[in-house]
C-alpha cells in the first residue's frame, strides 16, 4: 500500500514526515478534502495556504486557498 503525505505552506507551514498508508490515489484525494475542510475554518480575509499531496517525493496534487476582500461596503465600520 503506498504512503501519502499531506504537506501545508502558508502562514504556519507543516512537512508531514509520518504519512498514511493509503489504498489508491483518489483516497489520498478524498483524505486531502477532509483536510482541507478543517483548515478551511481558521482562513481569515488575505490568508493564503497550499496542500501538497505526495506519495514518496512525487507531488500529486496541489490544492491552493486564497481569501481576499475585494471590496469594503460603506455603511460598514472600520476597525
Amino acid at each position: 500500500m503506498p504512503r501519502y503525505y499531506f504537506d501545508i505552506d502558508g502562514d504556519k507551514p507543516y512537512r508531514d514526515n509520518m504519512g498514511e498508508d493509503l489504498a489508491s490515489d483518489e483516497i489520498a484525494w478524498r483524505q486531502a478534502m477532509r483536510i482541507v475542510r478543517e483548515i478551511e475554518d481558521v482562513l481569515t480575509p488575505g490568508g493564503e495556504w497550499c496542500l501538497h499531496v505526495r506519495a514518496e517525493e512525487t507531488l500529486l496534487f496541489r490544492i491552493k486557498v486564497l481569501a481576499e476582500r475585494v471590496a469594503q461596503r460603506d455603511d460598514e465600520v472600520q476597525s
